[in-house]
């Protein structure tokens, strides 16, 4: 008989790598063989490895360690959704305007990465828009800032941004997060559906003023 102590390491290679025991020391003995570790919570991206310590409570038994095989596994980070709605055509001369709903992203590591006793933020990072024109590769010119970024504050509605083309046509918003160590980066395409606007050229100006002349005979 004797005890076995469970033990948890990671992210391995991280800045936040940490190594904690998980639970208290478990009674193992010839008639209950098999243990379980208590649950452990991780907050972080990366490699995490297991180990434990079994130490002794029989005379002529010595202490035992784990071989650590099977013992590694990886926490990947989250994809988040990113889906953008474009403003409304406008007249030339008049902004367009671009707006992301950022959802299921995941907050950022707690403090310790394993078992926190203080939370973690909201997910960071930036939003990027950026405005081109119908060929998906010529970066609009005109008013403002192109491209513009946004800083990320967990789930939410970020925009709407804006930008005055300085030229009549079809334009197209791509957006793309850049994500941070729990959150993966994520972006759209140009010609994604609801994302194409159109600025349409201002209609002309006209007045006319009528002239008679009179010639006596």
């Amino acid at each position: 008989n004797g005890t076995v102590q469970f033990h948890l390491r990671g992210p391995i290679g991280s800045p936040l790598e940490t190594s904690t025991d998980v639970g208290g020391p478990t009674a193992v003995s010839d008639s209950n063989p098999t243990v379980q570790s208590d649950s452990a919570t991780v907050t972080a991206a990366g490699d995490y490895c297991w180990s434990a310590h079994f130490t002794s409570g029989t005379t002529g038994v010595p202490d035992s360690n784990d071989n650590g095989d099977n013992e590694c596994f990886t926490v990947t980070p989250v994809t988040p959704k990113l889906p953008t709605t474009a403003g409304p055509d406008v007249v030339l001369g008049n902004p367009v305007t671009d707006t992301a709903a950022l959802s299921g992203t995941s907050h950022q590591p707690g403090a310790p990465a394993i078992n926190p006793t203080t939370a973690g933020a909201k997910a960071g990072g930036m939003i990027t828009f950026t405005l081109v024109k119908d060929d998906c590769s010529t970066l609009a010119t005109g008013t403002g800032t192109n491209p513009q970024s946004v800083s990320v504050d967990g789930d939410g509605t970020y925009g709407p941004v804006s930008f005055t083309p300085t030229t009549a046509g079809s334009f197209n918003w791509v957006a793309s997060y850049s994500g941070d160590v729990n959150n993966a980066s994520t972006a759209g395409t140009c010609g994604d559906t609801g994302e194409s606007t159109l600025v349409n050229q201002a209609p002309p100006a006209i007045s006319t003023s009528a002239t008679s002349s009179v010639t006596l005979g």
